[in-house]
């Protein structure tokens, strides 16, 4: 499990701290996440193939696991709306 965003209070602006490199690992079946919102929040998931420029493949604004079927080298998530508690997203590699 890795932690790509980890009891944020906020919105974060993701400068690489968050990004986790899957390089030649990433699983053929897709990515799964984990997210935890406290009270309100809305969690952005992007991909990227070099780490430089980023699509934004998924949003969330509930608690729950959920999965990407889409396989990338690099992955990050963002807290792109937060109006209380905190948030973590874990990766399941």
């Amino acid at each position: 499990m890795i932690r790509l965003i980890d009891g944020a209070t906020g919105t974060t602006t993701n400068i690489g701290t968050n990004v986790y490199a899957l390089a030649g690992s990433h699983p053929r079946n897709g990515l799964k996440f984990q997210v935890t919102i406290q009270t309100t929040a809305t969690v952005q998931i992007y991909v990227s193939n070099d780490n430089t420029n980023w699509t934004s493949v998924d949003s969330k604004t509930a608690s729950g696991v959920y999965e990407q079927p889409l396989t990338w080298p690099f992955v990050k998530a963002d807290v792109t709306a937060h109006t209380g508690g905190t948030v973590d997203v874990t990766l399941a590699v």
